[in-house]
């Protein structure tokens, strides 16, 4: 009689399937074929599933709030509208101008902090989300922000857009440079 090989190694919450190499616990990894591994996925599933019900339950018999602390999800909403708002004022302020610098549009929901240079959607890019873009603003040093923006309205905006040519994919220095190692320019 040989001596059965487990179908998983390691400990508790680190236990690895051998067959696909995916933990133990979660959802087996496409292509595995050991059915001990669906089974105590399926299984540690529906203990979570009855756990949750259970703690929904118990918290509407008792009047209290389930999973408390997440909050109001239409009011985090509006509180993250009031912070932009208000982040967007003081970049204004910031830069000491509250109109279009081409056309002199007044509306500040119509209002862009343009790249002076291009290069806004790389920047927008290598940050982590809107507010982290905003918040890169705001930590920019006065001389620096005003160097490198300029507010304009969406019309002006996408009009320096389109006649500089920075809706293309890449910057046009990025061509040159392409160019210039003898490469032909990729589309």
């Amino acid at each position: 009689m040989g001596v059965v090989e487990p179908w998983s190694q390691g400990h508790s919450d680190m236990r690895l399937c051998r067959t696909c190499r995916g933990q133990a616990d979660r959802k087996p990894l496409p292509g595995c074929t050991e059915p001990k591994h669906q089974q105590r996925y399926e299984t540690k599933r529906e203990l979570n599933n009855q756990y949750r019900r259970q703690r929904r339950s118990d918290a509407r018999s008792t009047g209290t709030v389930y999973r408390g602390g997440r909050g109001n999800p239409d009011r985090k909403a509006q509180r993250e509208r009031e912070r932009h708002q208000q982040i967007r004022e003081v970049l204004f302020e910031r830069l000491g101008v509250h109109v279009c610098s081409e056309c002199g549009f007044p509306d500040k929901r119509a209002l862009h902090f343009d790249h002076v240079n291009g290069g806004g959607r790389r920047h927008r890019k290598s940050l982590p989300s809107g507010s982290a873009y905003y918040r890169a603003l705001m930590n920019m040093s006065l001389d620096e922000l005003r160097a490198a923006f300029q507010v304009l309205c969406a019309n002006c905006n996408a009009i320096k857009r389109e006649e500089r040519e920075e809706w293309r994919w890449r910057h046009a220095s990025e061509v040159a440079a392409q160019e210039d190692e003898g490469l032909p320019p990729s589309s």
